[in-house]
């Protein structure tokens, strides 16, 4: 899911800063995160720099510490911290609005500044691989999930607005399943297509953005198996109503048919083994706000992304979690949508400004990344994808999703605009 970056690091609870866990990752990112709350709270930027400056270093794959940096440095015409973070950005491929920020602009006929500037300019620019494949001209679906059936050429979209799935033919037609006729339906933020295309797996979670929402829908969340043809639900597995807040995000389905479900407001990685009627549930520190999963084909391991600590990779077998090693100068933050392509993972990283698809090439032995590309970046249209799917060759994506352009009283956010929901594909190398 795009995120408001910039509040999810400031608001989200954190473990103290001498909470030591032991995992580097997690201490790391929690000692950046205590950083950056001390920024917050200091008065002046002369007081904010230093916990800036000790929160990028710390944890130096994530932009929004570097993009705050470089505005606060420009502000008080510091050329050294100014260039350290635009340099940073600029690898990271990020830093796209910190260019146009009053005081960085001011800054920019400075020694140095103006080529780092240009690096950044070069870094973020639109770079247009994939094409609108599929339109709806509704603005308000906004669109989440999608899977689609190789053997039929159907996509299938989620909506969390119309608490739905649309299923989309190979001509383009848009057909409304129509979930929301059962009780208890919310926003449908997941769906993937279950073995033989009979079923979709579907995830479901109460959501201000959803129509009609109540309080009452704050507790809602659930797994779903839905009849494709149709929409009936054929089967339901609520999560137990334990008070917490839930947003099961997304899932994957293993090759045994195993379902992985994956929940961004709770540290939890639930699996629904093939004719279980309990979740098993796996908890472990760098867990802080789990994305897209993918397994691998031979059922070893399961990747999931977590949007504050990175690219993980699960051992099923084992419960082992690690942390993929970052390629140097790169960062697998901010992703959220992710696919297993062949050697590859490709992530949709939408916690970068702007948003772009990146293929994250993985090491020999699978607990790596030995190199970032971005395969597509068009924020003109793709302004805020979230998940994607492999079809025909190619990487298919919901392009905007629009729901984050309302707040959490389901109102319009000031200076957003809608547009209809495009989904784009972006073909892949054989």
């Amino acid at each position: 899911m795009t995120r408001l970056w910039f509040a999810l690091i400031a608001t989200c609870v954190a473990p103290a800063a001498n909470a030591q866990t032991g995992v580097p990752a997690v201490d790391s990112a929690a000692i950046a995160r205590a950083e950056w709350r001390e920024a917050a709270r200091a008065a002046t930027p002369a007081a904010t720099l230093p916990h800036l400056a000790h929160a990028a270093r710390a944890w130096p794959g994530q932009p929004a510490y570097w993009s705050a940096m470089a505005m606060i440095a420009a502000q008080m015409s510091d050329t050294t911290h100014l260039l350290e973070s635009l340099t940073r950005l600029g690898g990271l491929g990020a830093g796209a609005a910190v260019i146009t920020d009053t005081a960085v602009v001011r800054m920019s006929t400075s020694p140095g500044v103006a080529d780092a500037v240009r690096r950044i300019r070069s870094a973020t620019s639109d770079l247009v691989a994939g094409r609108v494949f599929r339109t709806s001209a509704d603005s308000t679906v906004f669109a989440e999930g999608v899977d689609a059936d190789s053997a039929s050429g159907r996509i299938y979209v989620a909506s969390i607005r119309h608490h739905t799935v649309y299923a989309v033919s190979p001509d383009g037609t848009w057909r409304d399943l129509a979930l929301y006729r059962a009780p208890r339906i919310g926003a449908v933020l997941g769906v993937r297509v279950a073995r033989g295309g009979q079923s979709l797996w579907v995830t479901t979670v109460g959501l201000p953005q959803m129509r009609d929402y109540t309080a009452a829908d704050s507790s809602l969340a659930a797994l779903l198996l839905v009849r494709a043809a149709d929409g009936t639900i054929e089967r339901r597995w609520d999560l137990p109503d334990d008070g917490a807040p839930h947003v099961l995000g997304d899932l994957t389905v293993g090759p045994a048919g195993d379902v992985f479900m994956t929940d961004s407001r709770q540290p939890v990685l639930y699996r629904l083994r093939p004719g279980a009627d309990s979740f098993e549930t796996t908890r472990h520190p760098l867990f802080r706000s789990l994305q897209g999963a993918a397994a691998t084909p031979d059922g070893r391991f399961l990747y999931v992304a977590d949007y504050s600590h990175g690219l993980l990779r699960i051992e099923l077998r084992t419960g082992a979690v690690v942390r993929l090693t970052d390629a140097p100068g790169t960062t697998s933050l901010g992703v959220d949508g992710l696919v297993l392509d062949r050697q590859s993972l490709i992530g949709v990283q939408n916690g970068f400004s702007p948003a772009r698809i990146a293929r994250f090439t993985l090491t020999p032995d699978g607990a790596g990344i030995s190199r970032v590309d971005v395969l597509d970046r068009q924020p003109g249209v793709a302004d805020e994808p979230t998940i994607g799917t492999l079809l025909d060759g190619g990487y298919l994506y919901v392009a905007n999703s629009q729901w984050e352009k309302y707040d959490d009283a389901g109102q319009r956010r000031d200076g957003t605009r809608l547009a209809p929901t495009h989904l784009i594909r972006i073909p892949l190398s054989p």
